[in-house]
This record gives structure tokens, C-alpha cells and sequence, in this order.
């Protein structure tokens, strides 16, 4: 009769088996009297497989995985995800004559004008209002005073990103303003920003629409 030191599985410690897992190789009886083979990883460095859990270290990522390159990478996580940016990173809002430009707090490519406001020109009760704030109809009213001799005023309505998306000039009537302003229809919902430049001033406020 046959003496094994693993009767039950009729094997000796040291046998070659077979564990049934399809991840592991080299399958021996251990001295426990068990069927265990080593595990093969499809990334042996970092002992773990494509599409295993992991962290890249990375506090600025998410759901971090390993990758088909055996790297462990996660989806980056920003501030403001239409944008793809953080607050503070620089950006591009298209208008020539800004600089600086950043994303602000409020998830908006803006920059610094260039143009200041020059004396003589707009006097000390400068008013800039929009109203209603927000906006559901995709109408506001453009409300400003102070504006001295300006005539008209150019009224620009920039996207979150910095792209124009509705451009119009208004006239100015004894330094005031009072005109609505129709948003373009097939505008998404979220905050835009509206600036008006009347001369060599301007004036910027954030307008969101629901």
C-alpha cells in the first residue's frame, strides 16, 4: 500500500499539482497538504494585473488602475472639468487685450485688461447691473450709468472657456445704458461672463443661466 504524506490528496509534499487557478504556475503540494502554485501577474513589478486596483500616488487623481503598460494611472481630477483645469492654471480666454489670464474661482478663462479707464472719461457714479441674475429666459437687462460721452458700448458674452458666443453694440444715451440683451438660444446652461466696453473702459460681471 502506498504511504503518501498528503493521503487525501494522494500526493507528496512537493508533488506537482494542479490548483485549478488559471493565475498561478508551478503548482506543488506544500507541506500543509495543499495544491498551491506561485501567481503569475501580467505585471510581475508591481505584483498585480491590467485592471487591478491601485493608487499612483497622485492626490490629484482618481479610480487609478493598472494600466496595458503595467502603469498604475488614475483619471485626473480638476477644479473645473469643462475646462480641464484647476483654479489658478493659466489658460488662453481669446481677447487680445487682456494678459494674465487664469482660471478664477468661478471656472472662467479671464485675464487682466490692458485698457484702463481713462480720466475724464467716466465719471464716479459708474453703475454695471444685470438683471435678471441669473437668468432662465436667456434675457437680461443691461443696466449702466457714469458713462460720460460714450455713445455706445460694445457688449461681449465669453463661455466658461474663454470663447465668444454673442457679441452686440448698444447705444448710450446721456452716460446710461438700459437694454436688454438676448443670449444666443442654443446656449447650455452654466455661468458666462459678460463684459461691456465703452472707450477705454470696461466692465465685466458673471451672468448665469439656468
Amino acid at each position: 500500500t502506498v504511504v503518501y504524506d498528503c493521503p487525501d490528496l494522494e500526493a507528496n509534499i512537493g508533488d506537482a499539482c494542479d490548483d485549478g487557478n488559471p493565475n498561478t504556475a508551478d503548482d506543488v503540494v506544500t507541506a500543509d497538504c495543499v495544491c498551491a502554485g506561485t501567481v503569475v501577474y501580467d505585471c510581475p513589478d508591481l505584483e498585480a494585473n491590467i485592471g487591478d486596483a491601485c493608487d499612483d500616488g497622485n492626490p490629484n487623481t482618481a479610480d487609478d488602475v493598472v494600466t496595458a503598460d503595467c502603469v498604475c494611472a488614475g483619471t485626473v481630477v480638476y477644479d473645473c472639468p469643462d475646462l480641464q483645469a484647476n483654479i489658478g492654471d493659466s489658460c488662453n480666454d481669446n481677447d487680445s487685450t487682456t494678459v494674465d489670464d487664469v482660471i478664477t474661482d468661478g471656472c472662467i478663462c479671464a485675464g487682466t485688461g490692458t485698457v484702463g479707464i481713462e480720466e475724464g472719461r467716466v465719471d464716479g457714479t459708474m453703475r454695471f447691473e444685470l438683471t435678471p441674475n441669473p437668468t432662465v429666459t436667456g434675457q437680461t437687462r443691461l443696466h449702466m450709468e457714469g458713462l460720460g460721452q460714450v455713445q455706445a458700448v460694445v457688449v461681449t458674452v465669453r463661455d466658461a472657456a474663454g470663447r465668444i458666443v454673442g457679441r452686440s453694440t448698444v447705444n448710450c444715451w446721456n452716460g446710461r445704458v438700459d437694454q436688454w440683451i438676448q443670449l444666443p438660444g442654443n446656449l447650455a446652461k452654466g455661468l458666462y461672463m459678460v463684459q461691456a466696453d465703452a472707450r477705454s473702459a470696461r466692465f465685466i460681471q458673471r451672468l448665469v443661466v439656468r
